[in-house]
C-alpha cells in the first residue's frame, strides 16, 4: 500500500495532525497507524509505570525471553491482530490506540506494528523515521511513500542528537568478554576467514582499552576535536581496513550472535569497571543486556570509517560528574569514553531523500531556508 507518512517531533504534534485528519473529506474511511515507542503505547501497568523508555524496553523484552511470553497483553496473536483491525476501522492517534489496548487488555505496541502493512496514512516520531535501523525492525518501507516532516527546522538537531554516539570502556571490555568466550566456545569450528577478522577486531578492541586505561593520556586528544583520520593514525589503527571489518560484522551478524554471552560477562565488567550493582551498571555503563555490546562497537566503527568533514571524535577521560537530572547532590562516576560528534546532518539524512518517493518539509519558521537546506542536503 502506497503511504503516506507524517513525522513530527512530538507526540502533541501527531495527535493534532490525526485530529485534524480526522475532520477532513477523508476522515471516515482512510487508514491511519499511529507509530510510537513502548513507553507510550504499552498497557501492561507494571511495565508502564517504569520511568524511563529504556526501563520499559527492558521489562517488556524480559517478559518475551520464556517460551511462553509471560506478558498477559500478548497472550493472544489473534487478539493483536484484532486491536490492529479496530486501530484500522477509524483514525486513531497514539493516546487513543494505548486506551484501546487497555480497554481490551491487548499490547497496542505490537498491534500498531501488524496494522502497519495495510495503513494509508503513517504518523511517527522523527526518531522513527530518521533511523533506517529503526524502521527496519518495524516494517516501515519509505518506497513509493510521501513523506511529510513538521517542524523541519528541527530535523538538523534531530539527526546530530539520533546519530551522534560514545564507546566507553565498559562496553569495549564486555565485548572482549564476548569475543573471547565465543571464540573459546566455537574455536574448533571457526574457518581460517573467521579466524583473521576476529583478530582483527580483537586488535581495535584490545587498542581502544589500552588507550582509556592509560594512566599518561595523549593531552593533544583531549584538548581538541580530531577526525577520524587522526584518531586512526594517533592508535596506531590506520593501517586496520574497517570497511572490510564492518562488511564482516554486517554479514556474519558477529553482534546478534555474541548477544547469548551477554549475561555471562556482565558481572565481571561490572567488577572490572568497578560499579556496584544493577542500578549502578545501568547508569554508567549503558550496556543493556538485551543489547549485544558488539553492536555498540559496530555502530562507533561506523562513524570512524566517516571522513572529518562529516563528524569529529572527542575522548572523555574519567571523573566525577553531576548526574543526567543535573542535581548537583547526587553524582555519578563516568567512564573514559571516546564521543562521535555529527557536524553534518546531510549524509544520514540522504536515505531518507534517495528511498521516499517525494518528501515535503513543512513549518513556520524554515526562513530563511537556505540554511536548512544546506544542513539537510548538502551539496545537492
Amino acid at each position: 500500500v502506497r503511504k503516506i507518512i507524517y513525522a513530527a517531533r512530538t507526540h502533541s504534534q501527531l495527535s493534532q495532525f490525526v485530529g485534524e485528519l480526522r475532520r477532513t473529506a477523508w476522515g471516515d474511511h482512510v487508514r491511519v497507524v499511529a507509530l510510537g515507542g513502548r513507553k507510550a503505547l504499552c498497557g501492561n501497568a507494571a511495565v508502564a509505570r517504569l520511568k524511563s523508555e529504556a526501563a520499559v524496553n527492558e521489562a517488556c523484552l524480559d517478559l518475551q525471553k520464556a517460551k511462553s511470553c509471560n506478558c498477559p497483553l500478548l497472550a493472544s496473536k489473534d487478539t493483536v491482530d484484532t486491536l490492529a483491525m479496530h486501530t484500522l476501522a477509524s483514525v486513531t492517534d497514539i493516546e487513543q490506540a494505548s486506551q484501546l489496548g487497555k480497554a481490551s487488555q491487548t499490547c497496542a505496541y505490537y498491534a500498531s506494528r501488524t496494522a502497519l502493512a495495510a495503513a494509508e496514512v503513517v504518523v511517527l516520531p522523527y526518531s522513527m523515521l530518521l533511523s533506517p535501523q529503526t524502521r527496519s525492525a518495524v516494517g516501515l518501507s519509505l518506497k513509493e511513500s510521501l513523506v511529510i516532516v513538521d517542524e523541519a527546522h528541527n530535523l538538523p538537531e534531530a539527526l546530530r542528537s539520533l546519530h551522534s554516539c560514545s564507546l566507553s570502556l565498559p562496553v569495549v571490555m564486555a565485548s572482549l568478554e564476548q569475543l573471547a568466550l565465543c571464540t573459546t566456545k566455537y574455536a574448533s569450528r571457526l574457518a581460517g576467514r573467521n579466524i583473521y577478522y576476529l583478530g582483527q577486531i580483537r586488535k581495535v578492541l584490545v587498542t581502544f582499552r589500552k588507550h582509556f586505561e592509560c594512566t599518561t593520556p595523549n593531552h593533544k586528544l583531549e584538548e581538541r576535536m580530531v577526525s577520524p583520520g587522526e584518531l586512526l593514525i594517533e592508535l596506531k589503527l590506520d593501517s586496520v581496513n574497517l570497511f572490510k571489518i564492518l562488511r564482516y560484522l554486517e554479514r556474519s551478524r558477529l553482534a546478534q550472535k555474541l548477544l547469548g554471552f551477554t549475561s555471562l560477562v556482565s558481572t565481571e565488567v561490572q567488577a572490572k569497571t568497578g560499579d556496584e550493582g544493577d542500578d549502578a551498571q545501568e547508569t554508567t555503563t549503558g550496556i543493556s543486556k538485551h543489547v549485544s555490546a558488539m553492536s555498540l562497537v559496530q555502530n562507533f566503527l561506523e562513524k570512524l570509517s566517516l571522513t572529518g568533514q562529516e563528524g569529529k571524535i572527542v575522548t572523555d577521560r574519567p571523573g566525577i560528574s553531576p548526574n543526567p537530572d543535573h542535581n548537583p547532590r547526587v553524582r555519578q562516576r563516568q567512564h573514559p569514553a571516546f564521543r562521535y560528534v555529527l557536524l553534518q546532518p546531510a549524509v544520514f539524512f540522504e536515505n531518507v531523500l534517495t528511498e521516499a518517493h517525494a518528501l515535503a518539509l513543512v513549518g513556520g519558521t524554515l526562513r530563511p531556508f537556505v540554511h536548512v537546506a544546506a544542513e539537510l542536503l548538502g551539496n545537492q
